[in-house]
């Protein structure tokens, strides 16, 4: 996985290029929570409780996955792709969340 961080016009663009076999299906995306202490807002890295992210797909797209359609996280911190623990729903893609920042649709080209 190569990552370039270059200044876009809202903060860091994220260029996520992925291994032979894997594709991205849909941009990626942010997921922020901010808390208020006196003046400055504070970023929230992670957060405690059940939460569970779930995304739709065109139904026609599975085919072209057969190694399965996964939700993954970018982690800032350390430069990498995290591939969660997904469950697909014919459609939709459901996986359980813990921690603010990039998510990513992508699926496995084969199996």
């Amino acid at each position: 996985v190569i990552l370039d961080r270059s200044s876009g016009p809202e903060d860091d663009q994220i260029r996520i290029r992925l291994p032979r076999g894997y594709k991205i299906i849909m941009n990626p995306f942010g997921i922020n929570l901010n808390m208020q202490v006196q003046n400055t807002a504070t970023r929230i890295k992670s957060f405690n409780g059940d939460a569970a992210l779930m995304l739709n797909y065109a139904g026609s797209k599975k085919s072209l996955y057969p190694g399965g359609i996964y939700i993954a996280y970018y982690d800032k911190e350390a430069d990498k792709i995290q591939i969660m623990n997904t469950a697909d729903l014919n459609g939709r893609v459901r996986s359980q969340i813990s921690k603010t920042g990039e998510y990513v649709l992508i699926g496995k080209l084969v199996k």
